[in-house]
């Protein structure tokens, strides 16, 4: 019986630990990234050369992108990488190429907060979709894109996170 009190006693705490947690919501500050998009765009550039890669599950290789006239003209593989075979290297390269361009990026970032917004109800109490943006100094683009699930859970793993990245940025003048 003490084991039985013990069990319902633990039960209900956990429970109503869990009230306390707060309501599932998107952690993304839009006002820097409205600010960043505006910037960007006041700019007018749209030649320029850069190198992409993505993180998920672990780093990927870059590739420089080209984009003439606000179009993706190139992208090369500029890493080796033998850990892919041509079959999934061309299953990313695929990947970076939809997002080739800066305001694709920023379209894409736009595009990933609406999703969390409208799946908000898949989460529990004390879980949050994150997005977390590093801008360019100078040019205002997204230089890191960091995105996922986490959890005020203190033994819960964090799930569903990726990473975009940008370096070597160039305006073709």
């Amino acid at each position: 019986m003490k084991k039985i009190i013990i069990a319902v006693t633990a039960c209900m705490l956990l429970y109503g630990c869990n009230l306390f947690l707060a309501q599932p919501t998107v952690e993304f500050n839009r006002t820097a990234f409205d600010r960043a998009q505006a910037a960007w765009e006041a700019q007018g550039i749209t030649s320029y050369t850069f190198e992409a890669r993505e993180f998920v599950g672990g780093p990927l290789p870059f590739f420089r992108i080209t984009v003439t006239d606000g179009e993706v003209t190139k992208v090369e593989n500029i890493d080796e990488w033998p850990y892919w075979s041509d079959e999934n290297l061309d299953i990313y390269f695929s990947r970076i190429k939809e997002r080739g361009t800066i305001p694709v990026v920023f379209d894409w970032i736009a595009d990933q907060y609406n999703a969390y917004r409208a799946s908000l109800g898949t989460l529990e109490r004390g879980q949050s979709f994150y997005i977390r943006v590093t801008y360019n100094g100078e040019y205002h683009f997204p230089e890191e894109v960091n995105m996922g699930i986490s959890s005020s859970y203190p033994n819960l793993i964090n799930g569903g996170w990726s990473m975009f990245e940008i370096r070597n940025f160039q305006p073709m003048r």
